[in-house]
């Protein structure tokens, strides 16, 4: 939804190629997080034939696919993501038009000079996320997130047409930023539906938790222990201020990118922000309670963001004047 919101101040030739991008690394992100026949839609449970499952409750009922069938879905999308990527590669390279298929993504490159190693880059963290769901550190999550989310920033430049290379460092940051947040608004749902926990262990540690006691607070985090919970709560005021200061940084960007982009991606920065506000507001309560912007949290956001543009206008207006 923020995504969508934000799109819309684009101008109306880069918003189509935005939403053109980002339908286009959908797919291969649908191949790995969309697993079918997964669980009871209606009962949203499913009985667990793992003995050693933490997340199982009373009658061996748990919130999540048992292992084996999980394991097997991310095999078999590791082999889609892998002749997905041929395909589009095959096509860039031969620049086959007749690909119906794959030449309008193609296009996309040729058309705005992207390095097609971007895309690379992007199936190569997407095929991570088959087969590494535990972070030892921070290095790692931060090259899971280069091809996750940092290219997209990189992409963005060259569809937005900011050829200045001082620009990359803080697009890479922007998208680095949107991605922990999602990290940190996200934790329960990627443990029960995924099995997938992208905090890193070594963090964690410095607060005396471990990946078994994320777990366990997904399973019932109210009921942990006190000491626990307010560890856990340390761990988020760290991360989130340090998404805070990729924020701030990421804010140099701005100044590279033409004015209707300028607007366009501030207010994303500031819709993703609102989630980590959120996130506070909750006291760090991830668990139990969704960290998900609701319209009128949006909508406070974007009546903030409108203010400080008519402000901003306003005094650049005025210096013209006087310097």
């Amino acid at each position: 939804m923020s995504y969508f919101i934000a799109t819309s101040f684009f101008g109306k030739d880069v918003r189509t190629t935005v939403v053109k991008l980002y339908s286009f690394v959908r797919v291969p992100d649908n191949i790995v997080d969309v697993v079918e026949g997964w669980f009871d839609i209606k009962s949203d449970k499913i009985y667990c034939e793992n003995k050693e499952c933490l997340l199982a409750n009373k009658n061996n009922i748990c919130n999540h696919r048992c292992r084996d069938m999980l394991y097997k879905h991310y095999i078999n999308a590791f082999t889609k993501l892998t002749k997905h990527y041929t395909h589009r590669q095959n096509a860039y390279k031969k620049k086959d038009t007749k690909d119906k298929i794959f030449w309008e993504y193609v296009d996309l490159f040729y058309t705005h000079k992207i390095s097609f190693v971007y895309s690379k880059s992007f199936f190569e963290s997407m095929k991570m996320d088959c087969s590494m769901r535990r972070y030892e550190n921070y290095t790692q999550l931060e090259s899971y997130m280069y091809g996750s989310a940092a290219v997209i920033g990189l992409m963005m430049c060259e569809l937005m047409g900011v050829d200045n290379p001082l620009a990359l460092p803080y697009a890479k940051m922007l998208g680095d930023a949107m991605q922990l947040t999602n990290f940190l608004r996200d934790i329960k749902e990627d443990i029960i539906y995924l099995d997938r926990i992208y905090l890193p262990l070594q963090d964690l540690k410095k607060h005396g938790l471990d990946h078994t006691d994320i777990i366990g607070f997904a399973n019932d985090f109210k009921h942990k222990k006190p000491e626990k919970r307010s560890a856990f709560k340390l761990f988020m005021k760290d991360y989130i201020k340090l998404s805070r200061e990729m924020y701030a940084e990421a804010e140099e960007w701005f100044k590279y990118l033409p004015n209707d982009a300028r607007r366009a991606v501030s207010l994303a920065s500031l819709l993703y922000q609102g989630i980590l506000d959120k996130i506070e507001r909750h006291e760090y309560n991830v668990f139990s309670k969704t960290a998900r912007t609701n319209i009128w949290d949006k909508t406070k956001i974007i009546a903030k963001w409108n203010i400080q543009n008519f402000l901003d206008n306003y005094y650049y207006k005025w210096r013209r004047q006087w310097v």
